[in-house]
Formats: structure tokens, C-alpha cells, sequence
């Protein structure tokens, strides 16, 4: 197996494009760090850098080894950061942003791997629109935000943004309305009780406009509403359809629910984490991450693979 220490003495010559600046920032003789490069060549079969009058040009299979070199840079830095944080035990509080479907579906599991994991002795917990924790992340009223989807019109060298997931909202009803949708097709959806979110502008225009379509009339009851125990409430109490996350539906445990997939209303959203490059403690950036990744790999993304039965109206219309 190669020495992770041999790879970030390579990442330092790349960087450096000079094998005499990096042995002077990393401290060790000129000759040395030749040595290293030379048995790590031997050792992965293949040249790293080649000498020009110019000095050390990279050769391309050395520029894609680097690439994940500097995935493990990062990986110890951030080993090394909450291995003081560890040892120094330090009181932590952190405040993170969230939208109202995140602090309801995966911000638990966040929260829980935080404090429970020690890398937190508090929490505080402020909930918004990704059009207000950002710029609260840019100024620094908050530590970092679990939001959705990133827009790159609001693209900022100053923050970092991690794509780790999906989220799926779509239709839900009660599975006794499948006999009626069957006979009915998409008229039946007409004539029912919704409730849907507000927040999400993209959430109530795709909504609105499958209604709006001419073929399906929007229904005359339509609850909006961004309290998310309202919603289920009235889905699996009231025998309302709902527009709302699928991941919502796991805290109901109910076997009476199922999802519509209807390709037009259907919609997967990208979750990630927002943070500052600077100033942030990086010790609990790995755990807020991998908490996100195991949620939203365990409530998939794709309607057809959730723990509610699915009926697909578009194959018996």
C-alpha cells in the first residue's frame, strides 16, 4: 500500500513545481525528498514528473494522481483538526441553518452525530429559505447550512458547497384511492383535498402549473401550509393528497400510504452542505457529511425505491 506521506510530498513538488521549494517547505533535504519520489515512482509502475530547461513539467498520469492526493491532503487535515479538538475536548457550540423539510427529515441525524459524537456541546438550530441562510452563512450568523440545490447565480469564492444527496417530493395519498385513480385516472386528483408546502417558489409553480395545464383542473381545496406536522396530519388523519418530501412520509410509519408517480409533479432536489472556506472548525465538517450522505442513502431519491408502494397513473390511463 503507498505511504500517504510519499503522496503529499508529491502533492508539495506539484504544487511547488520546483523539488527545491518543496523540500524547504516541508523541511526535509532536497536529496531526500528525490529519494521519496523515486520509490514512489518504482512502487505505482509509472513517471510523475518530467525535467525540462524549464524545470519539473507533470506528466498527465502524474496531474490525474494528483488529483486524489489532494483528496487525502485534506482528509488528514481534517484527521489532525479533530484530533486536537479530541484532545483539547473544547466546548463547541455550533449553529446551523436549515430549510423547514431539512430540520424535519435529516437535520435529527445531523444533530445526533454532532453531540452525541462529542464534536458538539450545543446546537442551535435556525430555520429559513436558502435566500436567507446564505447570505447568514456569508456574514457569519451562522457556522454552515443544509439547504437545498445550489445556484450558481449566487456563486461565492468565499463559501464551499457539497452536493450530498437528493430529495423527492412528490404525490401521496392513502392506498384506498388506488381503485378510483384506476378507474378515474388523473380527473379523480381534481376532486380531492390537497396540501402542499409554500416556501419552495419552484415547489408551488410546478404544482400550480400541472393543474393548470387544461387537461386536470386544480382542485378546490388546496391547504398550503410550510409546518411540515401539519401536512402529514392532514395526509394520514384527513385524507388529504400531498405535495410534499417522500422522506416526511417515514416518520408516520404508516401502511396505508402510497406515492403517485406522476412524472410532471415529480421532483428530485439536490440537498448539500454550504460552509465558509475560511474560519470554519473543520473538525465537524466530516461528520455533518457523512450524517447527510447515510440519510439521504437510506431515503432514496427515486420514487420507486421508498418504503411506500408506488402507482404509476401514467401506465393505467
Amino acid at each position: 500500500m503507498t505511504n500517504p506521506l510519499s503522496l503529499i510530498r508529491f502533492l508539495e513538488i506539484s504544487q511547488k513545481g520546483s523539488m527545491r521549494k518543496a523540500a524547504e517547505f516541508l523541511n526535509i533535504s532536497q536529496p531526500a525528498l528525490s529519494q521519496s519520489l523515486r520509490e514512489l515512482e518504482l512502487e505505482i509502475g509509472f513517471q510523475l514528473f518530467e525535467r525540462t530547461p524549464r524545470g519539473l513539467s507533470i506528466t498527465p498520469e502524474g496531474r490525474q494522481l494528483a488529483v486524489y492526493a489532494n483528496v487525502l491532503s485534506n482528509d488528514l487535515s481534517l484527521l489532525k483538526d479533530a484530533v486536537i479538538a479530541i484532545r483539547e475536548r473544547r466546548d463547541v457550540s455550533l449553529r446551523i441553518g436549515a430549510s423547514a423539510s431539512i430540520c424535519a427529515g435529516a437535520l435529527p441525524a445531523v444533530t445526533a452525530a454532532l453531540v452525541d459524537g462529542g464534536f458538539a456541546t450545543s446546537v442551535h438550530v435556525n430555520e429559513g429559505t436558502s435566500d436567507a441562510l446564505i447570505p447568514a452563512l456569508r456574514e457569519g450568523a451562522i457556522d454552515l447550512a443544509v439547504s437545498y440545490l445550489w445556484n450558481p447565480g449566487c456563486s461565492d469564492e468565499a463559501l464551499a458547497y457539497e452536493h450530498l444527496g437528493n430529495s423527492t417530493i412528490t404525490a401521496i395519498c392513502q392506498r384506498h384511492h388506488k381503485s378510483a385513480l384506476e378507474d378515474q385516472g388523473l380527473a379523480y386528483l381534481s376532486d380531492q383535498k390537497w396540501v402542499t408546502m409554500v416556501r419552495a417558489t419552484e415547489l408551488k409553480e410546478r404544482f400550480e402549473n400541472f393543474f393548470s395545464s387544461g387537461e386536470i383542473a386544480r382542485p378546490k381545496v388546496v391547504v398550503e401550509t410550510d409546518n411540515t406536522a401539519l401536512a402529514l396530519r392532514l395526509l394520514s388523519e384527513n385524507d388529504y393528497f400531498a405535495f410534499i418530501p417522500l422522506e416526511h412520509t417515514r416518520v408516520l410509519r404508516s401502511q396505508n400510504l402510497m406515492s403517485l408517480n406522476l412524472r410532471d409533479i415529480t421532483w428530485i432536489r439536490g440537498v448539500g452542505l454550504f460552509y465558509r472556506k475560511v474560519s470554519v472548525d473543520w473538525a465537524y465538517i466530516p461528520v455533518v457529511r457523512e450524517a447527510l450522505r447515510a440519510h439521504y442513502g437510506k431515503h432514496s431519491s427515486d420514487p420507486d425505491h421508498g418504503d411506500l408502494p408506488v402507482m404509476k397513473l401514467q401506465d393505467v390511463l
